[in-house]
């Protein structure tokens, strides 16, 4: 069997003489475009070095090789083991501080993923099941086939613990689709009254997700919902500009972080202008700036570096607090792909913002994609070039979810705490949810651990926060309900039906706990409409 470095070194130099490149002429060429940079060029022992372990291009020679054979940086990346869409699916799984801005961007479009088929059983929408009901595991599609059709480029924020002012609308750590439909520059197009959505407000201190009450002409104001922030009011288009409409919500049930009200955001605060927010100069006050709207120290972002790294099982990834202090002094971004890569988890940056502000050449859209072939990406056996039109549940999840990140898929299994996640864990809701359970106000799928079948109450939390079950009764039907067991009987306070009597059944005779629901995916607007009734 060939070492992997042979293997690789033969592949880039099959990669290069698909682009009719030599490496003498790939050295000549790169020395010729930056002539002044030697951090760009690539030396004649560049296939030698190629064996030698645990040497990787930096990210200034992987620019050269994306430059001068049109092949995408992404892809180059990927070559050598780097995945820039680690990037979005870190982001959403490492606690935050504050509300950040998840990676929008797919830079593997290419990649396979996989589908499903609908299985020949009427799907009956208000009817709580387990989704293998109606779908099975089905053909792959590519990533560029998986995106919404409605033309609206959403955007994903994490919630953070001390940023909770939506609690309990909104958890610490849950992950919401930011809708920009109507929204300016200023503001909204259309004037905001009092209301019971959510908002995701930029403003000069960050971001907040927040109810907005009207305060005059052109102003408005932040709105706890719970906890004691201070009710601040901003200037749309000085103060603060309105990103979007906040719907709908992933809510781990498992693990969140306690929401926190620092000092500062407990007393009325000034926030600075939008204007003041001065596009940085150097690649270092870039940084800065991206870490101080985290609000981070240099110690807490060497730690996020440090569970990032243990995640990846590769030390490269960590920076420690010395490493991140002398980052901001630079002028240049530092060599190594894996400190790029931590710098945009830490700070909640994309790969090409980030490239962009170090000056490196790169061209998103406009370069050749690397055939599958070169990058070892396995050919499915069963494939789609396009997704097939949805029906009965398929077209039900698509009309909902117009568009669903792809980090998403890589993240639930991880903000759940379910191993192997199947799709006989994750269950359909139905749309008959009562307001009495506000975890279940407007929720469409629930993810259940089926090895926590002891229900277990929380006598510390109220009864709109008290863990919830999923169990089947003898006829075959499932419901949701926060229980207890007492002496062999299921006392179950059920949440999902249209009855919401206390019921006392006979545990694994009248009905068992099939698990605890462990993850909620909800809408808010519909939430919203339900608090209304």
């Amino acid at each position: 069997m060939s070492h992997p470095k042979v293997e690789l070194r033969k592949e880039v130099r099959e990669i290069l003489a698909s682009c009719g490149l030599s490496l003498t002429q790939l050295s000549r060429q790169s020395r010729a475009l930056f002539p002044s940079d030697q951090r760009y060029h690539l030396s004649h022992s560049f296939y030698h070095r190629l064996r030698v372990p645990g040497f990787t291009p930096s990210v200034y020679q992987l620019s050269t090789l994306s430059v001068l054979s049109n092949y995408r940086l992404e892809d180059w990346l990927k070559l050598f083991s780097f995945h820039l869409d680690d990037i979005p699916r870190f982001q959403a799984i490492l606690p935050t501080k504050r509300t950040v801005l998840i990676d929008p961007n797919i830079y593997d479009a290419q990649e396979w993923v996989g589908w499903f088929s609908e299985i020949d059983i009427e799907f009956v929408a208000g009817q709580v099941a387990p989704l293998g009901q109606w779908v099975r595991r089905g053909p792959s599609l590519r990533t560029s086939s998986l995106r919404g059709n409605s033309g609206r480029r959403f955007r994903y924020a994490k919630i953070g613990w001390e940023d909770a002012y939506a609690f309990p609308e909104l958890l610490p750590g849950s992950i919401v689709r930011i809708d920009p439909m109507g929204a300016t520059s200023a503001g909204l197009a259309a004037p905001i009254e009092s209301t019971r959505q959510l908002f995701l407000v930029e403003h000069g201190a960050g971001l907040t997700c927040s109810r907005l009450e009207p305060a005059g002409q052109n102003r408005v104001a932040l709105c706890p919902t719970f906890l004691p922030y201070a009710p601040v009011e901003l200037e749309l288009g000085r103060d603060a500009r309105i990103i979007g409409i906040v719907d709908p919500e992933l809510r781990s049930l498992t693990n969140t972080p306690r929401p926190h009200v620092p000092p500062e955001l407990g007393r009325f605060w000034t926030p600075p202008p939008l204007e003041a927010i001065r596009e940085p100069r150097t690649f270092g006050a870039f940084l800065r700036r991206a870490r101080e709207r985290c609000d981070l120290s240099f110690r807490e972002a060497s730690e996020k570096s440090r569970q990032l790294a243990k995640r990846l099982r590769d030390d490269n990834y960590f920076c420690a607090i010395s490493t991140l202090s002398d980052y901001e002094t630079r002028t240049r971004a530092p060599r190594h792909v894996q400190k790029l890569i931590s710098l945009c988890v830490m700070y909640a940056l994309s790969a090409w913002e980030l490239m962009t502000a170090a000056g490196l050449p790169f061209k998103a859209d406009s370069q050749r994609i690397m055939p599958d072939g070169f990058l070892r990406r396995p050919t499915p056996g069963t494939a789609l070039l396009s997704m097939p039109t949805p029906r009965g549940f398929l077209k039900r999840a698509v009309e909902e979810f117009d568009d669903m990140p792809m980090f998403l898929g890589s993240v639930m299994a991880t903000l759940s705490d379910v191993s192997d996640l199947s799709l006989r864990d994750t269950f359909w809701l139905g749309d008959r949810q009562l307001g009495a359970h506000k975890y279940l106000n407007g929720a469409l799928f629930a993810i259940v651990n089926r090895r926590k079948k002891k229900p277990r109450p929380s006598p510390g939390c109220p009864l709109w926060a008290q863990p919830l079950y999923i169990l089947l009764k003898r006829d075959g039907s499932y419901f949701c309900a926060a229980c207890t067991l007492e002496n062999g009987t299921l006392v179950a306070r059920p949440y999902s039906s249209d009855d919401v009597r206390t019921l006392h059944l006979r545990n694994h005779v009248d009905a068992e706990v099939i698990g605890k629901t462990v993850a909620v995916v909800r809408r808010l607007l519909r939430s919203t409409e339900v608090s209304k009734s």
